[in-house]
């Protein structure tokens, strides 16, 4: 029985380069290339087809982003491979194309192939060469280049693909085989990547972060002037797909992208050297943008308090004129005095607030809350973070670093009142309040987030009517 491997990983397969397949010169010298001998046959599926894999849409990431490969030498294990991705039908389906005569004759190798752009812009793979190599064991080793191209438009609603080889008998090597993807992206095609800086590991876009905002720079050189004239670019903002098609612009004698500070995600900065661009011959390009987060420093805490609709960070205060108070509960389990108990309370006078304050996760339980009598005016939040566990879920985040330091975001739920007055009443007068307000008469607002019904940080005609509607008990 022929060696089977599975479980390589893709960062060991995917050589996410666009230069000739990543195997070394020095040990191609020594390869037979059998390319046409072999047969190359690619098989997509849709990962919004409930009715196709073994895994949806939202659960699949596990079980396909690690590229597997395995090779068939009768139905049943191909069935067995199989059986892992595809549901029975199209098990069947994919099957009936090799019967058990065709084991007879060819061995059938396969690869599994996850597009990371969710089937919109991998137009499609090409096997670039198939070469045996006998190495200094003695071990024949069968190795399957292939590029797998990045387009500028939409291609297609699949992004599961089994890539398939199929190989006669009488040349499949005895023992193992490898198969390496290079990427290649169209001409005119620019990839961005964003990565830590620390640790060189791709951020997901949304996910690590939600978008990225780029500067495109583009001039063209005039020689009666001596001088360059650039393009009027807008930015180019990016919540999933990093490429962008620029080649409009492959004549341009300058075509550079950047990142200002202003537009980065909130928690992350600029290094020095952030940014490296790769150009390739056919006028693609590959730009990574590196960013390092934004942490305190050693033993400082880091307070964040956001709206758990919009995710913004609130900015009405409460009456004292700050954003509140943490209450604190830490416990420490003494062999002499047994429970120590603690319980300082942190005041919040910015937003975000960093102070010194080295105890928050050291206790052998703790729990932590935000005080409710002087929340920002509008916001309530019963939410409590012990030992580590938020109650309810996600209403208190809190992410240690190793440093000592720590981020603690609190999400606070907003309930306008229509009180712009602060005199504890929502009345008609505060909306009459708010009217003189918005026409630019003289009108004193003690609380105007109070009146911010669509809780967008702005007051506008949009929130006086929904006001008007509160205060009428008119029901829209």
């Amino acid at each position: 029985m022929k060696r089977l491997l599975s479980n390589i990983t893709a960062a060991a397969m995917l050589m996410c380069s666009i230069t000739s397949a990543g195997i070394p010169a020095a040990a191609k010298e020594t390869r037979t290339d059998i390319l046409d001998r072999v047969k190359f046959v690619d098989t997509a599926y849709s990962v919004y087809a409930p009715d196709t894999l073994t895994q949806s849409a939202f659960e699949m990431d596990g079980l396909f982003t690690e590229s597997h490969q395995s090779t068939a030498e009768s139905p049943e294990e191909l069935d067995r491979i199989l059986s892992e991705y595809l549901l029975e039908a199209p098990r069947k389906e994919f099957e009936a194309q090799y019967p058990e005569e065709f084991f007879y004759d060819y061995t059938l190798m396969l690869c599994t192939y996850m597009d990371p752009t969710r089937g919109r812009l991998v137009g499609g793979h090409k096997l670039q060469s198939a070469e045996l190599e006998t190495q200094s064991d003695g071990e024949t080793v069968l190795y399957l280049d292939y590029t797998s191209t990045f387009g500028a438009s939409i291609c297609k609603t699949h992004c599961f693909e089994i890539l398939q080889v199929i190989v006669p008998n009488r040349i499949y090597p005895t023992l193992g085989w490898e198969w390496h993807c290079t990427e290649s992206l169209e001409p005119g095609l620019v990839r961005f990547r964003a990565e830590d800086a620390d640790t060189g590991e791709t951020l997901n876009v949304p996910g690590d972060i939600d978008k990225l905002t780029i500067l495109p720079t583009i001039a063209y050189y005039l020689e009666d002037v001596d001088n360059y004239a650039y393009a009027d670019m807008a930015s180019l903002e990016f919540s999933y797909d990093m490429f962008w098609d620029a080649s409009q612009y492959m004549d341009a004698d300058i075509l550079d992208f950047s990142l200002s500070q202003a537009s980065l995600p909130e928690g992350w900065t600029l290094p020095e050297n952030y940014r490296s661009v790769t150009r390739y011959e056919n006028g693609s390009m590959d730009v990574v943008f590196r960013l390092r987060r934004d942490i305190p420093e050693k033993g400082m805490l880091r307070v964040w308090l956001k709206d758990a609709d919009t995710g913004a960070l609130i900015v009405s205060r409460n009456q004292n004129g700050g954003f509140g108070s943490i209450g604190t509960n830490i416990s420490f389990n003494d062999p002499q005095y047994g429970t120590v108990s603690t319980g300082p309370i942190l005041m919040i006078d910015t937003n975000p607030c960093v102070q010194q304050f080295d105890l928050m996760f050291s206790g052998d339980s703790y729990e932590y809350r935000l005080s409710e009598w002087d929340l920002p005016r509008g916001y309530s939040s019963n939410a409590v973070f012990s030992n580590g566990v938020s109650i309810p879920e996600g209403a208190i985040e809190a992410t240690r670093y190793e440093n000592g330091s720590a981020d603690i975001v609190f999400r606070l739920k907003f309930t306008p009142t229509g009180d712009v007055s602060g005199d504890g009443q929502s009345t008609v007068s505060d909306a009459v309040s708010v009217q003189k307000w918005l026409l630019g008469e003289d009108a004193e607002l003690a609380d105007w987030k109070a009146a911010d019904y669509n809780n967008d940080n702005r007051l506008n005609a949009a929130d006086l009517t929904l006001m008007l509607r509160a205060a009428l008990s008119v029901t829209p």
